[in-house]
This record gives structure tokens, C-alpha cells and sequence, in this order.
């Protein structure tokens, strides 16, 4: 094997020398000159709140994302139950049971961010593993919605007008590896660039068995059944997509959400076809000014491009806050910062450090 191959398939080179991989607060950093730069135009570090005042610190980080969701329509989104943190595990079972919530679900924490302790939950074993872990915080039961489609839409509105704009359509291609006829699952994995990432948590997945099975060639193998980065889940810039028909749907959704004027919506559908006209649609998660505009993850983004994206996103954001203050909507004041901050340091460490067993 060639030096380049041995390299491609080296998790910590593939790290360092990929956009996507590398720590966002190394990518961010250009970002937060231009952060600085518009927190002195508008005499305030917190503006980013009266961008989305319907949401609590504006969305930027530690909203609870329950709370948001229940503002739309019912047909938008999954059947979902809130799990105050100290639930009995026999008391979600109850609430679960007399919904229409049936396995496999997805549990997520009400309060989390980039895909952290969201899983997949196939039985009551699963559940209570889940409950044991997470019991101290709030927390999530979503009813999966087995579509084959997930996107993150990107879309705002300034105050004064009546029509938005989709500024991001970023469509997620589940983790799979794909069959030679000679190499094993495992083999498989290990050769792929974005798969080998997640060996040590597959390994802890899949069966012996299915990890030494030889698929036929041209066979795909799902790997990973959640649209998440950091599960292995590749973005792909979708923005040659954006017309009339998609942001109409997206106005009508956005009506629905009082204060709130950008967010981006992570969603599944059965196609995007289907999508344009507003049909099956469920919204599994809604964020904030925190949000990224998510095809700038894909990988054959350029630099420019995705900056251009990044900084155009805090410009929205500045724009609509803006508007929003002369209209009496306030900026997080300095103290709130400092009280938001200090919940944040005692609140994510909780999930960070959370392990599971499955």
C-alpha cells in the first residue's frame, strides 16, 4: 500500500487534514474576529439574542429544544414526549405506552448539541440503559421516522418583511460501506476514510459475526442510521436545490414559531420532491442562531466558499437583530452572559462525559 493510502486511512491525518474533521474552534476562528467586529457595532456582545428573542439565549447554545418544537403543528414533527430529568424508568415506559410512540425511538437530551447522547433505541434493555445514563438531566422520546431522506434547512426572514430565503439545503448520506466481494465488514471499514473514524465504535456495535461477514460486491452496507457528523454522516451541499416552491413551505412552517426569524431545521422526509410541497415533513430538531448553515461540511466545499456561508450567517443574524432592538426587543445584557455561561459550564458536562453500552 502506498504511503498517500496508509495516510487516507489514518484517523488522526484525516483529522488534521480535512475541513470538516478539524476542531471548530480552530475553524472558527476568522469568525470570531468578525463576531467581535459587529458585537461593537451593536454596543453588545449578546445582539445574537434579539435575532431569535422566541428563543431562550436566542438559540446560541443550552435552549431546550423541546419547548420550540411543540410550537408547530403537529403534522410537522415526530410524536414526542418530555422526560424531566428523574423520571422513573417504569413512568417513561407509562408515558410511552399510551402514546403512539412505538420501538425503535429516538431518545436525545432536551438540551444538547452536535448529535451528543442522541441514539437509537430498539428495545426496553436499550431504554433503560439510556435512563441509567441519563436520568439527571431532561430529556427527549422521539418516535423514529424510518425515511431514507434527512436535510438541514437553513432559513430566515427579516422582521419587516413578509417572505424568507433559504441560505442552506444540506442533505445527509448516512455512514455505509459498499461490498468487493473479497473484504470483510471490518476490512471494509478500516479502508474507508469516513467509516475508519468510527471503527472503535462500530466494533462496540456490530456482531463478530456481521464484522467478519464478506459482502457480495456492489452490496451497500448501512452503517449508521442517525444524520450525524460526528456519527460518520457526510454533508452534502444541496443548494443548487433552493427555489420559490421550498421556501414557501418554509415561510408557512416559520409562521408558526412566534420570535423566532432564523433557524435551521433538521428534518426528515421521503423525498425532496415531496418535501416542495409541504408532504411529509417531520421535523425532528430546530436551532437556533447557533446553527450552522450545514453543507459548508461538505467535503468538497472550498475555503472561500464555506466562509463566504459562515460570514453571511453572523451578517443575517446582526441584520435581524437589529431590527428587532429598534423594535424594544433587548440584547443579553452583560450579567445575563455571565449567568448563561456559568449554566452552560455546570450543564454540558453532564452529557459530554456520558458513556452508553450500546
Amino acid at each position: 500500500m502506498s504511503l498517500f493510502k496508509k495516510l487516507n486511512r489514518n484517523p488522526t491525518w484525516i483529522k488534521w487534514t480535512n475541513w470538516e474533521y478539524r476542531n471548530m474552534n480552530i475553524n472558527y476562528i476568522p469568525v470570531m474576529f468578525y463576531f467581535i467586529y459587529l458585537s461593537i457595532k451593536a454596543r453588545s456582545f449578546g445582539f445574537f439574542s434579539a435575532a431569535d428573542p422566541g428563543i431562550k439565549y436566542g438559540g446560541m447554545r443550552g435552549e431546550p429544544k423541546y419547548d420550540i418544537l411543540k410550537k408547530l403543528p403537529q403534522k410537522y414533527y415526530p410524536t414526542t414526549i418530555f422526560i424531566p430529568k428523574k423520571t422513573s424508568l417504569q413512568q417513561i415506559k407509562k408515558l410511552i405506552k399510551e402514546s403512539t410512540i412505538t420501538y425503535p425511538l429516538i431518545a436525545k437530551p432536551d438540551i444538547g448539541e452536535r448529535g451528543i447522547c442522541v441514539k437509537k433505541i430498539n428495545n426496553e434493555q436499550q431504554l433503560s440503559s439510556y435512563h441509567s445514563v441519563m436520568n439527571g438531566v431532561d430529556f427527549m422520546v422521539q418516535q423514529y421516522i424510518p425515511f431514507d431522506e434527512e436535510y438541514a434547512i437553513l432559513h430566515y426572514r427579516y422582521p419587516n418583511q413578509e417572505k424568507g430565503i433559504i441560505s442552506s439545503i444540506c442533505k445527509k448520506e448516512f455512514l455505509k460501506i459498499i461490498g468487493d466481494g473479497t473484504k470483510t465488514v471490518e476490512e471494509l471499514i478500516l479502508n474507508n476514510p469516513r467509516s475508519v473514524l468510527q471503527h472503535k465504535r462500530l466494533k462496540n456495535i456490530l456482531a463478530t459475526k456481521e464484522l467478519q461477514r464478506v459482502p457480495k460486491k456492489n452490496e451497500v452496507v448501512p452503517l449508521e442510521n442517525i444524520g450525524n457528523h460526528a456519527l460518520g454522516t457526510e454533508f452534502q451541499n444541496y443548494n443548487h436545490l433552493i427555489n420559490d416552491k421550498i421556501t414557501a413551505v418554509f415561510d408557512d412552517i416559520e409562521k408558526n414559531l412566534d420570535g423566532i426569524f432564523i433557524a435551521r431545521y433538521d428534518l426528515r422526509c421521503k423525498s425532496f420532491e415531496e418535501m416542495c410541497e409541504g408532504k411529509h415533513i417531520y421535523i425532528v430538531e430546530i436551532n437556533g442562531t447557533g446553527a450552522e448553515a450545514a453543507h459548508i461540511y461538505d467535503p468538497n466545499m472550498t475555503f472561500f466558499k464555506r466562509y463566504k456561508a459562515m460570514f453571511g450567517l453572523w451578517k443575517n443574524i446582526y441584520d435581524i437583530a437589529k431590527i428587532n432592538h429598534k423594535n424594544n426587543v433587548p440584547y443579553m445584557s452583560l450579567k445575563d452572559i455571565k449567568a448563561w455561561q456559568k449554566e452552560m459550564k455546570n450543564y454540558y458536562p453532564k452529557i459530554h462525559n456520558a458513556t452508553f453500552d450500546f
